[in-house]
């Protein structure tokens, strides 16, 4: 036998397995601040911006307002938003969406379907259909397909 030809031993039902030769991966200080802090603010993006947009508009109404006043005034809004059904069929769609795709990453964890790295498939499109939702069924280019 030459030197570039080598054999290949098969372990027996009874054997270890050989030793892991990577170390484990030990975490920094930054990939902790990703996966525990940013990866979760990141999934609710779409409720922290309507809650931080509400508390934007109280915070300055309340400098020109009285903060009764400015709270008074704010609740209006919201609720002139949520009797206006197109308003209130969008908001609601979107924070729809928002929650199924949080509960599509989840399920894709569940499913083990998480890379080494992490990573896990992402919702291209989203579409309600009279059965639950689509998720990146049919679509192209954000728009659904006709049929």
């Amino acid at each position: 036998m030459s030197d570039y030809q080598h054999s290949v031993k098969t372990p027996g039902p009874l054997e270890l397995p050989p030793p892991t030769l990577r170390p484990a991966a030990r975490p920094t200080v930054w990939n902790r601040l990703v996966l525990y802090i940013l990866r979760p603010l990141w999934a609710w993006r779409v409720e922290l911006a309507i809650a931080s947009v509400i508390v934007t508009v109280w915070v300055w109404l309340a400098g020109h307002l009285a903060k009764g006043s400015a709270l008074l005034v704010v609740v209006g809004l919201v609720g002139v938003v949520v009797a206006i059904p197109p308003c209130r069929g969008a908001l609601g769609y979107l924070l729809y969406r928002s929650r199924v795709r949080r509960r599509f990453v989840l399920a894709c964890r569940h499913a083990e379907l998480a890379t080494p790295n992490d990573r896990v498939p992402r919702v291209a499109g989203f579409q309600l259909t009279p059965a639950g939702e689509c998720c990146g069924c049919g679509f192209r280019q954000g728009r659904p397909l006709q049929r």
